[in-house]
């Protein structure tokens, strides 16, 4: 009788200790990142450029009206960093964005227990992306966009009005990414979903996004009328701003362009509806990023992890063709990044809005609505 409960016991306690060393092991780990980026300094040429805590620090959230400086994101993702800009130096708030980052980007690459070294591949080849690592090094926040997104398609599917806010509310700290992805969500809620669970969702978001558009909704707007200071520059991957790079201003061509894009996403949505999951959800910031007025280099991120990680586990030289692509710049002089590096994120986001097009009206041939509709969906490890 001993023997038995002791045999029982065992598997409690090994779960014990080891839940308990990866607690150690996590606050280590963050401990660190907020001491190795409370050392470098703030806002350099190199690091840090993006850097916003100092905007949303002294419980306040500072907007100016030219759109030069301060808080650029909305006033709901202001209240959310505010603790840590308040309570930590903008180095260890840095920091901690970077864990949560790192954390998102784990979590967000799936599994395959049939071929684990491609799932340890995906994983290696997310937190090593190019555009995640200078997403780490500006102090951006596409990290609380990506988790956003997923948080946002784990809600729908599992119809559950709660997740599906916090994933809107997240998601929507950079608005321009995910433009037609929010449209089409709240679509396809509005079909899909009975009258009670819409209700609900549209209740969170109020309550959540109404108080601080009172308390900040103005400035934040003026700031955003305003902010023309990177629009149109070498480091805008829209489509206009390349186009207009490459000496192509006409209003006709460029504007027909834009409406081509956003048409030809919102009639393939609209075609493989109600099925929203990751290959829709890329195609949706793909062209988001593509008819945004401004993104910045950083942004691909969303769709690499969003889209082109899952990639590589159902169909792997497609995903590891767009990862070499992706990574390329990498290994670029600093001349070529300077001058260049906008249209190579133009091209690249074309080509994968163009593959996923291809996957989401494919998959709503064949009926999958799936998370991996186009291809056999991972198994989960």
């Amino acid at each position: 009788m001993v023997a038995t409960t002791s045999r029982r016991s065992s598997p409690l306690l090994y779960g014990l200790v080891g839940g308990l060393l990866a607690g150690v092991l996590l606050a280590g780990v963050l401990l660190l990142c907020m001491a190795f980026f409370s050392w470098l300094p703030e806002r350099s040429s190199t690091f840090g450029i993006d850097n916003l805590f100092p905007a949303v620090s002294s419980w306040n959230i500072l907007y100016l009206a030219d759109g030069s400086g301060g808080f650029k994101n909305p006033p709901w993702t202001g209240v959310l960093l505010m603790p840590a800009g308040s309570l930590l130096s903008a180095g260890a708030a840095w920091g901690l964005l970077v864990f949560c980052t790192l954390a998102i980007t784990v979590l967000s690459v799936p599994r395959r227990a049939d071929k684990p070294w491609l799932s340890r591949l995906a994983l290696v080849l997310a937190i090593t992306a190019y555009p995640g690592l200078r997403n780490i090094a500006d102090a951006n926040l596409d990290g609380l966009v990506v988790a956003g997104v997923l948080l946002l398609l784990a809600g729908y599917e599992r119809k559950n009005p709660y997740l599906l806010a916090a994933g809107l509310l997240l998601a929507s700290a950079k608005p321009q990414i995910v433009l037609l992805l929010l449209i089409v969500t709240g679509g396809y809620v509005l079909l899909a979903w009975d009258w009670r669970r819409w209700l609900i969702t549209g209740g969170v978001l109020l309550v959540a996004t109404l108080p601080p558009l009172l308390w900040r909704g103005r400035d934040w707007l003026t700031s955003l009328n305003n902010h023309h200071w990177y629009t149109g520059t070498l480091i805008d991957i829209s489509l206009d701003a390349t186009l207009a790079r490459s000496g192509i201003t006409a209003p006709l061509l460029v504007q027909g362009a834009l409406l081509a894009v956003a048409g030809l996403t919102l009639a393939l949505a609209f075609f493989s509806r109600p099925a929203l999951n990751r290959d829709t959800a890329t195609l949706l910031i793909t062209a988001s990023i593509l008819v945004a007025p401004y993104v910045g280099g950083n942004s691909p991120i969303n769709y690499v992890l969003v889209g082109i990680i899952p990639l590589v586990l159902v169909q792997p030289w497609t995903g590891l063709g767009l990862m070499l692509l992706v990574n390329a710049p990498l290994l670029w002089p600093g001349d070529w990044l300077y001058f260049y590096q906008a249209n190579w994120w133009t091209l690249v986001t074309l080509l994968v809005w163009g593959i996923f097009a291809g996957r989401v009206y494919r998959a709503a041939i064949r009926g999958q609505n799936g998370p991996f509709p186009a291809g056999p969906e991972p198994a989960q490890a």
